[in-house]
């Protein structure tokens, strides 16, 4: 037959995606955020978890909050180079139109 996969038929690709949702609604995946006081980790909500339930932690620290910096830093640091008169005639450097004088 053309188009089938003797090392992967079509039944055994169902029986086994099967199995994997029935693992997949007994799981349950959660992600919260907890506190490490030096030797344990210490939820900050309370957990739906029975006492000594095994679970799979995946540790992820945030990475700091940098103070935002300021356009006209961020500006400055640029060095750009180019005429005085760029905010007055804003217009005509970015569309070529003649500012209107008056």
């Amino acid at each position: 037959m053309v188009g089938v996969n003797k090392q992967f038929p079509a039944r055994n690709f169902f029986a086994i995606m099967s199995r994997g949702l029935r693992v997949l609604e007994n799981g349950m995946t959660k992600t919260i955020k907890a506190v490490f006081d030096g030797k344990t980790l210490r939820p900050e909500e309370p957990l739906e978890l029975a006492p000594n339930t095994r679970v799979r932690l995946t540790i992820e620290t945030p990475s700091p909050v940098e103070a935002p910096v300021s356009f006209l830093k961020t500006a400055r640091s640029l060095k750009l180079d180019g005429p005085a008169d760029w905010s007055a005639n804003l217009e005509e450097y970015l569309y070529g139109e003649t500012p209107k004088r008056g």
